[in-house]
């Protein structure tokens, strides 16, 4: 073959197969991209039922029966508080659990609200009590006029914010029974918790009901929050259509009744006090300051 001939069929050869492995190389790109759009980024700390390191409790399941049907797939991390509302601000998660809606957390120096959403939809709901010994003098009313109080609740809560609190000797805990611990050793006038991580803590024999008194003081929903941008909405609008669906199957209440946790949404403020009132308990409610929920709901 002529020399000439041979070299242009060479160069022919390569000009293809770099043509070729250029074209793999935007497939690869273009495919690594599509997974990446189909993941979502799903962070949250370590709340016992709702959000565990297994990938199941309530919330995280909620999510993957939304998200799944529609090709994504979760990957769902668990982190300190804090660091997940650092994920969120600055747009390395596409989903933080859960929180008070955006109208509140405006508000919160915790949050960059100006770029996060919150859906219509709520998740979850926080009912919050403010817990005592059986034997204290000690009433929620009191506890809010006294600002030497000594009260403690779980990190992660912004109780201080949420209820107008200006106490300084504060003590933020690990868990529930540590909570409980610290009330019945005498080392806080009240333990504010949510009713639910209340109810868990006390299956453990030493913190029977009969040791304590309450008062109901807060409800608010929770929500999933969102990045504001044109993913985020798409991920929000889908949140909020997957859970009229959810709800409405009755498939949310199951999710809850699966983790071993009151379905919250239909809950008055008398099944409360029965909730907090097992039958045959020593427990005692003390004089309730509930505040009203907001009114988005989920029926």
């Amino acid at each position: 073959m002529h020399e000439k001939t041979f070299n242009g069929l060479l160069a022919m050869r390569n000009s293809i197969g770099g043509t070729l492995i250029f074209l793999y190389a935007v497939f690869l790109a273009f495919k690594a991209g599509a997974s990446t759009q189909q993941e979502i980024r799903v962070v949250a700390d370590h709340w016992k039922d709702y959000t565990n390191p297994d990938g199941s409790g309530v919330y995280i399941e909620a999510i993957k029966e939304i998200f799944e049907p529609h090709g994504y797939t979760i990957n769902f991390q668990i982190m300190p508080f804090k660091r997940a509302v650092s994920k969120i601000n600055s747009g390395s998660a596409d989903i933080l659990l859960a929180e008070e809606g955006l109208e509140h957390l405006i508000d919160s120096r915790l949050y960059n609200a100006e770029n996060l959403l919150s859906p219509q939809q709520p998740i979850g709901e926080s009912i919050v009590s403010a817990l005592f010994p059986i034997d204290s003098s000690f009433t929620w009313g009191m506890i809010k006029q006294d600002h030497h109080a000594r009260i403690a609740w779980v990190r992660g809560y912004d109780y201080r914010r949420i209820l107008d609190l200006p106490h300084k000797n504060l003590q933020l805990i690990n868990n529930s029974q540590q909570g409980l611990k610290m009330l019945l050793l005498g080392r806080v006038d009240s333990f504010i918790d949510d009713i639910q991580d209340s109810i868990v803590a006390k299956r453990n024999p030493y913190f029977s009901d009969a040791k304590f008194k309450y008062s109901l003081i807060r409800r608010y929903f929770l929500y999933p929050i969102f990045q504001k941008s044109n993913r985020g909405e798409v991920l929000s609008n889908l949140y909020d259509k997957g859970m009229k669906d959810l709800v409405s199957s009755q498939r949310f209440r199951d999710i809850y009744n699966e983790n071993s946790i009151v379905y919250p949404f239909d809950l008055s403020d008398k099944d409360l006090s029965i909730l907090m009132l097992p039958p045959g308990s020593g427990m005692s409610p003390v004089n309730n300051d509930l505040s009203v929920r907001k009114t988005k709901n989920n029926k």
